[in-house]
């Protein structure tokens, strides 16, 4: 017979997925409602490593896409830039810049570390860093700045991801003689 204090815990943790699954209902109403959230929804749904929930968190924290001119400063936003850190003639390690919106940044995390798993595009740049005998928090954190691109893209572009479509562009500028 459980004690007192594990009755208590346990409705604890019941009361809280209870409260877990009505905000994802409130969630995904609010989705259903809005065409346009909707829409974004599933084209970050669509990129390897991003769910319902972080798909949500990004689309309500990014600013207007009208106002971000490329990817480059939306990976700025959410402070996963490198940033090399200096003072006079020393030169230290080159970290992540940090400056940009800490909640995105974390939202990011797991999605990251997902994409390691599921990425195509995720783990052709963790093999390339690892070759290079990155650590694997520097590698995370390009993931991160990796995803930042994609979000850019299939949102600007409002067309779901496609892992060949860099295979694609450079094939056909190779077949054409530009590269």
């Amino acid at each position: 017979m459980p004690s007192a204090s594990a009755r208590f815990f346990k409705a604890q943790i019941r009361q809280c997925e209870r409260q877990i699954k009505q905000i994802e209902e409130q969630i995904a109403q609010t989705c259903k409602e809005d065409a346009d959230l909707a829409l974004g929804l599933e084209l970050l749904k669509s990129i390897p490593g991003i769910g319902q929930i972080t798909a949500a968190t990004v689309l309500a924290i990014l600013p207007p896409l009208d106002q971000i001119q490329s990817a480059r400063p939306l990976a700025a936003f959410a402070g996963v830039t490198p940033c090399q850190k200096q003072s006079g003639n020393s030169r230290g390690k080159t970290r992540m810049s940090k400056l940009g919106h800490a909640r995105l940044r974390k939202v990011l995390y797991m999605p990251a570390v997902a994409a390691l798993r599921f990425n195509p595009r995720a783990q052709a740049l963790a093999q390339r860093l690892a070759a290079k005998g990155k650590c694997k928090m520097v590698i995370i954190g390009a993931v991160m700045r990796l995803l930042t691109h994609l979000i850019f893209g299939v949102l600007k572009n409002r067309a779901p991801f496609d892992p060949n479509h860099l295979e694609a562009g450079i094939a056909g500028k190779t077949a054409a003689g530009r590269l």
